[in-house]
């Protein structure tokens, strides 16, 4: 079994530890609200479930031979997990079936209600197009949720690039092109607010915190941080925004905004405050929420302490040169190992999480570094979550300054590996994903003999 994650509408997809119990049992526990979704791998096969607080799913696998097995699953959402691999060829179909919207091709993008229409319909084509399987219509309720997710994150992320490209592609000049991007307004969220506007109690596929953190930080809308306004000014703020789309002021989705806001907070490295979290006690009617924030405070106030001096965003200037170089100078004297990876990337996490007693073997050497490197393709509140438990020295760079490093060493897989010397000479590389624990070790064992 591997590449086990899992998370809820309040957080991003996570490895989960797996305890083991005895030869035959193992456990896997982690503190969540509301149904939260799972998925792993198992023999080469995707699997997904959905899990609840304080009830306990049990997965049995009976093995016939080393390929021949069958899986018993016992759990409130055992239809979503008996029918993964329909859900695994929807997810397929869905990413790899369906080309960008397109944008009339001889004409200037009057508005921005052309870009999100044109996404909206190939959301509704998607969704039509998943239906005709075998899949029980509570299992399909749960899978059309993907694409709205996964589009409507890549409408607000790659909304400024996809016109500025088209403009260009019209023969403007760069400034124009720039210029002639069409502002946003509030209307343009209506389709993609209001239908997040449902109860907590609904499964969302994993994709939920991200697409509100995405739209909380469009630089259209000019929000201030809510540890700068308070949690009534940054609720009058987004009912100003959204009242046209939303009515009711109770709405879930401002509830789950709010909290969303204060886990960005908390994961930039700024734990609650007293009155933070008098104000959200106040606020919250369902306890669930309140609790959760809490939880995650008090995780990240412990881990931060050791993590607020080894973790490293955007260190550089934009147009620094040579940064390998100088990354590797500050552990001169070390054996450096550079781990190239990105938070979307599932074969790093699912790397991360196997090499786990590796690195425990290296945990006391003073003579020895992990080093981790991503951009801006990661998120970087999830990046900034995911350190906390991998340990070592993360470095956050601009997507420009990692190709920079990348193409002259011809890395083009994540996750790639370098092995550096204590004079800083590149002695090993394993550029086409993690080889597994034994090969893995020996090269460190040959990098430190």
């Amino acid at each position: 079994m591997s590449n086990i994650q899992g998370g809820n509408m309040l957080s991003y997809d996570r490895p989960l530890n797996v305890a083991r119990i005895n030869d035959s049992t193992y456990h896997i526990s982690f503190y969540t609200f509301g149904p939260s979704p799972v998925y792993f791998t198992y023999r080469n096969t995707y699997f997904t479930t959905v899990l609840l607080p304080d009830e306990t799913d049990i997965l049995e696998i009976y093995h016939q031979d080393t390929v021949n097995f069958e899986l018993r699953y016992t759990g409130q959402y055992k239809e979503i997990f008996d029918q993964s691999k329909l859900i695994a060829e929807k997810i397929g179909d869905m990413l790899f079936s369906y080309e960008q919207p397109r944008f009339p091709e001889d004409k200037r993008i009057e508005s921005a209600e052309v870009v999100k229409d044109s996404y909206l319909r190939q959301i509704q084509e998607i969704q039509r197009g998943m239906d005709g399987s075998s899949a029980t219509r509570s299992v399909m309720t749960y899978v059309k949720k993907m694409p709205f997710l996964v589009k409507t994150i890549e409408l607000l992320k790659r909304y400024d690039q996809r016109v500025l490209a088209h403009n260009k592609n019209l023969g403007f000049d760069s400034l124009q092109a720039l210029n002639s991007i069409s502002h946003k307004e509030d209307s343009f969220y209506q389709g993609i607010v209001n239908t997040l506007n449902t109860n907590v109690d609904i499964v969302w596929p994993l994709g939920y915190r991200e697409l509100v953190e995405t739209i909380l930080a469009d630089p259209h809308a000019k929000a201030r941080p809510i540890e700068e306004v308070g949690l009534s000014k940054y609720k009058q703020n987004l009912v100003k925004r959204f009242n046209t789309i939303i009515e009711n002021e109770n709405s879930i989705f401002y509830d789950m905004a709010l909290a969303i806001a204060y886990l960005e907070k908390i994961s930039n490295g700024s734990p609650l405050t007293e009155h933070e979290r008098m104000e959200i006690t106040r606020y919250y009617q369902n306890k669930a929420i309140v609790n959760y924030l809490f939880h995650v405070n008090e995780l990240n106030s412990k881990l931060d302490s050791s993590f607020n001096n080894r973790k490293y965003f955007l260190p550089f200037e934009e147009n620094e040169e040579e940064i390998l170089k100088k990354i590797l100078t500050r552990y001169h004297g070390k054996y450096i190992v550079v781990d190239f990876w990105a938070t979307w990337c599932g074969p790093c996490l699912d790397a991360l999480a196997r090499m786990k007693p590796i690195k425990e073997q290296y945990a006391n050497r003073n003579d020895f570094v992990f080093i981790y490197i991503t951009n801006e393709s990661s998120e970087k509140a999830k990046w900034n979550d995911l350190i906390k438990t991998i340990g070592g020295e993360h470095y956050f760079l601009y997507s420009e300054q990692s190709e920079k490093i990348m193409e002259p060493l011809d890395i083009q897989f994540l996750p790639s590996y370098l092995f550096f010397t204590k004079e800083g000479m590149l002695k090993y590389s394993h550029l086409d994903g993690y080889v597994g624990n034994t090969k893995f070790s020996e090269t460190l064992e040959d990098l430190t003999n």
